[in-house]
């Protein structure tokens, strides 16, 4: 007997790691089976796409956390395991009572809707059968920027042309793809909350988020603590991400691959949050920054202009520009007024950015396609 699903997503592998897009996706499988909905996760091997993209071998550990996020039996076995002992990097749970399908058994379900969630998932479901109709494609960045595809920028874009129901999370790619909707990422409100009162912290500490990548630009907020470093000595400079701990400057107070509840801690004690993305489809941190009470200052990643209004709740950089970065700064810890108004103002802002709101945004978004 067949089994239904309201929703099947696909995956390139079971997401190990706590990224943003991952910790979206999972987050709506994991919210919907808890509302009723009949959901599915569609394996497809993350292996052979990383490769591709990596043209290359990759080191031994890689290639085992490929192969025990390829494989639905060992991820429920280990996946737990790996959340103790490596604590925080293995951070994500999916729902226990989420099936997990493999192509190889694809067959033996039916289901309403399939939710591809990248460029590469939408191509992979029309190869096997599924028709375009019940096909919703995801994506949560501009997958036709070379940026984050790379050589596969051209095929990204014939995708999106060919895909008739689209999702995506910012106005910029919704205005040139005109047939797509639009939905707004949620935070965990219940995590990332605020603790230390706005007013009363020390305006002159200041935390970086720094994450390996071409379209974090983490050089770009390197050369900004340095600088704003030797402009203000006495000034407390924090950061936290996927770096190397020789990869920033002594004077910075490193945590690396911080819990989630360790970042709550270190956003509750800073006044002013600061990223450095070059390209992001509606970034999460600088939400989670707002919701813990700092005033954020972020380049213009695109995907920032969704919520951040530039003098209002955060101020906006151009990309790859530590000097106006550092100005930014001085003018948040210097005008202490100024810098508790556009924390205010932030923090109602990540109020509307609940979970609730994302999954309703959602289920609005798909109804709208029948």
């Amino acid at each position: 007997m067949e089994k239904s699903f309201d929703f099947i997503f696909a995956l390139n592998g079971l997401p190990i790691f706590g990224s943003g897009g991952a910790k979206i996706i999972i987050t709506l499988i994991n919210i919907l089976q808890e509302k009723g909905y009949r959901i599915g996760i569609l394996l497809f091997p993350r292996e052979s796409w990383i490769l591709l993209q990596r043209n290359g071998k990759t080191p031994l550990v890689e290639h085992v956390k490929f192969k025990l996020s390829d494989s639905p039996f060992l991820y429920r076995i280990f996946n737990s395991l790996f959340r103790l002992i490596l604590h925080p990097q293995f951070r994500l749970k999916v729902n226990p009572n989420v099936k997990i399908i493999t192509i190889n058994n694809i067959n033996k379900y039916n289901c309403k809707t399939y939710i591809a969630t990248n460029f590469i998932n939408a191509a992979q479901l029309k190869s096997i059968g599924i028709p375009l109709e019940k096909i919703v494609l995801f994506s949560q960045i501009d997958e036709t920027n070379p940026i984050y595809s790379g050589r596969y920028s051209d095929f990204a874009l014939k995708i999106y042309k060919l895909f008739p129901k689209k999702i995506f999370i910012n106005n910029d790619i919704v205005k040139r793809f005109p047939d797509s909707k639009k939905i707004r990422v949620g935070i965990d409100l219940t995590r990332y909350r605020l603790i230390n009162p706005i007013d009363s912290r020390i305006s002159k500490r200041i935390v970086f988020i720094t994450r390996r990548g071409e379209q974090k630009d983490p050089a770009t907020a390197i050369a900004s603590m340095k600088k704003i470093h030797d402009v203000m000595p006495d000034i407390q400079i924090l950061a936290y991400g996927n770096l190397n701990r020789d990869e920033l400057p002594s004077f910075v107070n490193y945590y690396f691959m911080p819990s989630d509840e360790e970042v709550v801690a270190i956003l509750n004690s800073s006044s002013v949050f600061v990223t450095t993305s070059v390209l992001e489809g509606y970034p999460a941190p600088p939400l989670e920054a707002m919701a813990c009470g700092c005033a954020v200052i972020s380049t213009d990643s695109v995907g920032i202009r969704e919520y951040l209004l530039d003098g209002v709740n955060g101020i906006i950089c151009p990309i790859k520009s530590p000097d106006c970065i550092v100005d930014s700064i001085l003018k948040l810890v210097e005008d202490n007024t100024k810098r508790i108004e556009i924390a205010k103002n932030g923090y109602k802002t990540a109020l509307e950015h609940s979970y609730r709101n994302m999954v309703k945004e959602f289920l609005d978004v798909i109804n709208s396609f029948e």
